[in-house]
């Protein structure tokens, strides 16, 4: 059975070759270029020496991704198109190895998690936003010597006999254009998750968010990795029934205390998931049972 596939494996391959040979020939003697399609060779997974990645059979690695060396996938992944992610340098390389391929070795390392990328190890200068995309929700912005957090901006629209409120595109993207964010810089984005009892509108209002909010990320040249709620909040162990928008909210306090002035009421939820989010990307997560500790939260409205 093994050789036998095997070998059928080797006759699509020697098939498909013959494909693409033929289909570069084609449109070489149409002569046409406005149509011709370009054929790329590009490998979404390169090995380094012996180290190869390693991807979940559920993970999703996107055709123009490359992960290169000893990268893992975790299970319910995503790589999103552009992505690239390499493994550390080793301190010492090999004295055969060509100088291009040293110098193109000399990048940042990434690490792949549960729900995408995790930055392991970012440049100096580039910052992790994160973003709860909902009407309510907000933008954190970590730096490496600064944090921020500001409300999505949005206006209100009449629709029927209600008015309601909808982000506002072009204030987002001032917004963004504002924060200045340097290249290299990631934007995890919360996945919208309607729920049944929220409603056609509800439902309108939480897809038309995300992706508005990822249409003008990946437009302005961020790398956005989508995020499951549940992803960020087991790994900021506030999962479950039994937690509350409350702790949320104590627990970005407690992470960042410059930020407490913004966090005081009730109805700021939305910015302590935005900065929990954006911790969650930059692999920030609290100490051991740091929720048992008092940490006073003002629940005025």
């Amino acid at each position: 059975m093994a050789m036998a596939a095997r070998a059928l494996c080797t006759a699509g391959f020697l098939i498909r070759e013959t494909g693409q040979a033929l289909d570069r020939a084609g449109c070489r003697l149409h002569g046409n270029h406005t149509f011709r399609e370009e054929l790329t060779r590009h490998k979404p997974l390169t090995k380094i020496f012996y180290k190869k990645p390693s991807v979940a059979e559920d993970a999703f690695v996107a055709p123009t991704a490359s992960l290169v060396g000893d990268v893992q996938v975790g299970s319910q992944s995503s790589i999103l198109d552009g992505c690239v992610l390499r493994v550390p340098v080793p301190e010492e390389l090999p004295e055969e190895l060509p100088e291009e391929l040293r110098e193109d070795l000399e990048s940042t390392a990434w690490s792949v998690g549960l729900d995408g990328l995790n930055v392991s190890d970012v440049p100096s200068n580039a910052c992790v936003l994160g973003i709860d995309p909902d009407a309510s929700g907000a933008i954190a912005v970590l730096r490496a010597a600064s944090q921020e957090v500001l409300d999505v901006p949005c206006v209100k629209v009449q629709i029927g006999k209600t008015m309601r409120r909808r982000h506002d595109a072009k204030s987002i993207v001032d917004l963004v254009n504002m924060i200045s964010a340097p290249e290299g810089s990631v934007a995890y984005v919360e996945q919208a998750m309607p729920f049944p009892k929220d409603g056609k509108q509800g439902w309108y209002g939480c897809g038309f968010g995300y992706g508005m909010w990822v249409g003008i990320l990946m437009a302005l040249g961020f790398k956005v990795v989508p995020v499951r709620a549940q992803a960020w909040k087991s790994a900021m162990g506030i999962s479950g029934k039994q937690y509350t928008k409350d702790d949320s909210r104590s627990l970005a306090m407690t992470l960042f205390p410059d930020l407490g002035p913004q966090l005081k009421r009730k109805k700021d939820h939305g910015r302590a998931d935005a900065i929990l989010i954006a911790a969650f990307g930059k692999g920030i997560t609290p100490p051991a049972k740091i929720l048992d500790e008092d940490t006073e939260v003002i629940e005025s409205d």
